[in-house]
């Protein structure tokens, strides 16, 4: 897994942890697909009560990883647009700061480069 998606799951539960907390809501799946008449491909889906009946399929595992990555995103931003609560605006400034590259994972120093 990607430290990127690491974090945005992290984010999410952050988001969704506080007041909401249901159990279907915390797990998303990325699963091969494989067929005896067709090409094989990843999909991926998650039932949960804030996204609910959520597939989508692609052809590498790569894209399907992004594509999680895309939804988190586009979710947390819309569950965060008129924040009430500062956990909620907490969380939108975090993902904000993810898409303008200065919160990314990749962006942190190393362990030796923190000495």
């Amino acid at each position: 897994m990607q430290a990127l998606t690491k974090q945005l799951l992290e984010l999410w539960y952050e988001l969704i942890g506080g007041d909401h907390h249901k159990d279907r809501d915390c797990h998303f799946y990325i699963e091969r697909n494989f067929s005896t008449y067709r090409k094989s491909e990843w999909r991926l889906h998650h039932r949960g009560y804030l996204i609910s009946d959520y597939e989508e399929t692609f052809p590498t595992y790569k894209e399907a990883e992004k594509g999680l990555q895309d939804l988190l995103i586009k979710k947390m931003l819309y569950f965060t647009e008129y924040w009430e609560s500062d956990r909620e605006l907490r969380v939108r400034r975090k993902v904000q700061a993810i898409l303008e590259g200065n919160n990314s994972p990749a962006n942190e120093p190393s362990k030796s480069e923190r000495r």
